[in-house]
């Protein structure tokens, strides 16, 4: 439901993952108070262990948390990165990374203890798959950092996802004692840094002198064209914005929440101005 939502509503996939992973642990707990019966048997599904590699649970464990402190930390990160990298590529490619290599960093897991009986719940693989995404497109860019009771506000990339990196790749080796399952984490990670550069085209947008013209006269008609608020912002944070990848992710966000006046369709890029996909008309 929360990609669907998302898709159809054209919101933050990253906040509907965190609604929608919160319910999902609130309903079991309450589950697991009332009926220990229909717990355990929900459990049975939904959890991804050796004894059914290829049942619900390979999907439905991503969004499964064992306890309270899990499902904070993970939607802490999700909340800090996802939302970050979200605004740079857009709510399809941040889904289609989470999915996939939550999906992975699952699999991978479940190769690395192959011939163990295992379980293995949370989002944790997907939001390192974020990290490795948003690490290896723009390592430069600063995000917020939690360390412990420690609130940085602005953080480059780099340094914060390094962090994690080594403190994955120290407890993988060293130990394994703490029913976490950290090889997972850094099999996220790694798919997260391949599969990224696939998902964002290098160079498939206009550059440099040329390419900010026509950034500029796309931003001019949108704002003819946009209605709500919402639109309105992602249209003045495009103008503002000096990166390119980043003022081209806000063009696509106010695109995608800008109609044509004409007929109601979708508006897409066309040279630099805009067309409608369904009657054609340009802007």
């Amino acid at each position: 439901m929360p990609f669907v939502v998302a898709l159809a509503k054209k919101g933050w996939i990253s906040q509907w993952l965190i609604v929608a992973n919160m319910l999902i642990f609130g309903y079991m707990w309450i589950l697991e108070v009332s009926s220990p019966a229909g717990w355990l048997a929900l459990e049975n599904q939904v959890v991804f262990n050796s004894a059914r590699p290829l049942g619900m649970g390979l999907f439905a464990s991503m969004f499964v948390h064992a306890d309270i402190l899990h499902l904070l930390g993970n939607m802490l990160v999700l909340y800090f990165i996802g939302v970050s990298l979200e605004e740079r590529i857009g709510t399809r490619r941040t889904m289609a990374i989470y999915v996939l290599t939550g999906l992975l960093s699952t699999i991978g897991y479940a190769l690395l203890r192959w011939g163990q009986d295992f379980g293995l719940v949370g989002a944790s693989g997907a939001v390192s798959g974020l990290m490795g995404a948003i690490l290896v497109l723009y390592p430069r860019d600063e995000i917020p950092m939690v360390v412990g009771p420690i609130f940085l506000r602005r953080v480059p990339v780099w340094i914060a996802v390094g962090v994690f990196i080594g403190m994955e790749v120290f407890l993988t080796i060293l130990y394994q004692g703490d029913n976490v399952a950290h090889a997972a984490h850094v099999v996220g990670l790694v798919a997260g840094i391949c599969l990224a550069p696939l998902f964002v085209r290098v160079g498939a947008k206009p550059s440099g002198k040329k390419g900010r013209e026509a950034d500029r006269k796309i931003v001019d008609s949108l704002r003819k064209l946009a209605s709500t608020q919402e639109a309105k912002e992602a249209v003045e944070s495009a103008a503002r914005e000096e990166i390119d990848d980043v003022r081209n992710a806000w063009l696509d966000r106010a695109l995608e929440l800008t109609q044509c006046p004409q007929c109601g369709g979708a508006l897409a890029r066309s040279g630099d101005g805009l067309a409608c996909r369904r009657c054609k008309a340009k802007f």
